[in-house]
């Protein structure tokens, strides 16, 4: 399935990007594509009619934007692992989407839970 492929990729490029932001003690540069990247996720999920999925993926985009790109300075470790732990789960639940395997809603639990524990709760 080309869209679960194209939303995973997405992730991941996400989830890169941080790294090398954070590895980078702040260097915005490395978050340019962050936006586009989940934007497309995003869209994708809706396209498969997976709004739940698409709601995560916008409230990780909101975190993103508000924590990490408007901020003056590094987000503190918990808030960066939370934002992990949120984006590793929808990675792999949209994984189960190009498999045959049942879906596993407890993900995408888990990254609404560790999202609106920073502050960022998931409007479906």
């Amino acid at each position: 399935m080309m869209v679960v492929e194209e939303s995973q990729s997405s992730l991941v490029l996400t989830k890169r990007s941080i790294t090398a932001y954070v590895e980078s003690a702040g260097d915005k540069l490395h978050l340019a594509n962050i936006g586009q990247a989940l934007d497309s996720a995003r869209g994708g999920m809706l396209l498969l009619g997976r709004e739940r999925v698409a709601s995560v993926i916008a409230a990780s985009e909101k975190c993103i934007q508000q924590e990490l790109l408007d901020s003056q300075s590094l987000p503190d470790e918990k808030l960066l692992e939370t934002l992990a732990d949120a984006l590793s789960s929808v990675e792999y639940y949209i994984d189960s989407l190009g498999k045959s395997s049942s879906l596993n809603d407890d993900l995408l639990k888990l990254s609404e839970d560790s999202l609106k524990s920073i502050g960022y709760d998931v409007v479906a």
